[in-house]
Parts: structure tokens; sequence; C-alpha cells
């Protein structure tokens, strides 16, 4: 009786979530062990089975930004300066619907005859880039189609 509390969390939440509510708790336990200064640092990392450099961050965090501080964060970069443009990936994607049987070998050629001033790296896709979009295109054009 006393599990299954537990189980039915994990059946509404998912395990992931319980992990990160876990986490979040065993850090917020930690900070406040760690502002009370009862034990030395790094008697407190080991009991709480992190690294000092963890336990750190965990306490700048919470010094910082308080409880919300201590949720886990997006490792997903802000932004992608070398990403593609989209008027690029547009264009790929015009001429694969336009040429539905056309892969990269063939796009790129046309898109390099299509935009001749677009020598620079940054301006123009590559060919690999070309058929990276080909791909994306191609799983999305198909309904239920898994994306690679």
């Amino acid at each position: 009786m006393g599990n299954s509390f537990h189980f039915d969390v994990l059946y509404f939440y998912g395990a992931h979530a319980v992990e990160n509510l876990f986490c979040r708790w065993r850090a917020s336990r930690f900070t406040l062990a760690a502002l009370k200064q009862l034990k030395p640092f790094t008697v407190l990392c080991q009991t709480f089975g992190i690294s000092r450099r963890c336990g750190y961050k965990w306490l700048e965090r919470f010094r910082r930004d308080g409880r919300s501080g201590l949720h886990n964060r997006s490792r997903r970069p802000r932004r992608s300066p070398r990403r593609t443009p989209v008027r690029w990936r547009q264009a790929v994607r015009r001429l694969r619907q336009r040429f539905p049987h056309w892969g990269a070998k063939k796009i790129y050629p046309r898109l390099r005859r299509q935009f001749p001033h677009a020598a620079c790296p940054p301006c123009a896709p590559s060919p690999s880039g070309c058929h990276g979009f080909v791909r994306c295109a191609a799983a999305s054009a198909i309904p239920g189609a898994d994306r690679v």
C-alpha cells in the first residue's frame, strides 16, 4: 500500500518527471544544508552524492534565482549563428515540391544555377546541407513518417 502512491505518480507524470522532481528536491535540501553551514562543504557534497563543482553550481543558482534556479535548464543553444538561412531552406523545399523525385544530388546544382552570386559559404547550403533539407522535407511530406 505504501508503494501504490509511488506507482500512481510514476504512471501519471512519467518516470522522467518524477526523476526531475527528485533532483530538484535533492538540490533544494542540499542548498539549505549548505547555507546553514553545519557540515563542511566537501562532506555535504559527498553525503548528497554530487561533485563539489555541482554543489557550487547549485548554491550559486539558488543564491541568484532562488528555488526556481534549481530547475533543470535546457541544453539547446540559444542561437545558431552558422545555421542556414530560412530562404535557402525554403528554396530547397520549393524545388523538392516541384520535382518530388529529385534528391540533393540534382537539387544542389539547380540551386547554384538559380543563384549564381551566392558563392560565399554562409550564404548557400552545401550539398550535404541540401541532403538534410531534402530528408526533412520528405519526412514532413509523408503523413506518419518518423523524422530521421
